[in-house]
């Protein structure tokens, strides 16, 4: 992650939280999530002492995850899990304490790629049984990637491959 430089000095209260502390100094950020797990990490600088507010919806939104540790390295760490990917959440850092107390820092915000199923590719197919009676196995594309272009409706980005074999001239999927 490239951690962008921030700063609350000379800001003013937007909104009252919950998230503690004296919430005079609060700055501004948002972020799409590209994955249900994203992280926040805030690095404060001359005794700056974040706290991490995530909210959902708006800015004046649902707060979903308040951090303040208290870390004695200055780094406060926020892991947001539960979130939708394509949704825009918004990040309120501020000061701890009151006043501005060196005020500057840096944000990042990361996730985790999933790593991709077994069955990502054509050539790994898992191999399913045919049965008279339907046997539902569990499958999932998270972390799968596009293998070919195909006529289907949808966009398929992330596509997983099975395979059987025929026992009748007809099958239901």
């Amino acid at each position: 992650c490239s951690p962008t430089t921030g700063s609350s000095l000379g800001a003013t209260q937007s909104i009252s939280g919950s998230c503690g502390g004296t919430d005079d100094d609060d700055v501004w950020y948002s972020f799409t999530a590209v994955a249900t797990t994203h992280t926040v990490t805030v690095q404060g600088s001359n005794g700056y002492d974040a706290v991490v507010d995530v909210l959902s919806g708006a800015c004046d939104g649902i707060s979903i995850s308040c951090t303040d540790a208290t870390p004695a390295n200055g780094v406060e760490t926020a892991v947001v899990p539960g979130l939708t990917i394509g949704d825009v959440y918004y990040i309120r850092v501020y000061h701890f304490g009151a006043g501005d107390a060196g005020g500057d820092f840096t944000i990042c915000v990361t996730h985790t790629v999933p790593a991709a199923p077994a069955n990502d590719d054509c050539a790994n197919a898992i191999t399913l049984t045919s049965n008279l009676t339907c046997t539902n196995i569990t499958g999932s594309s998270l972390g799968a990637t596009s293998s070919i272009t195909g006529s289907c409706p949808g966009t398929d980005d992330d596509d997983v491959w099975y395979q059987f074999n025929a026992v009748a001239t007809t099958h239901n999927i």
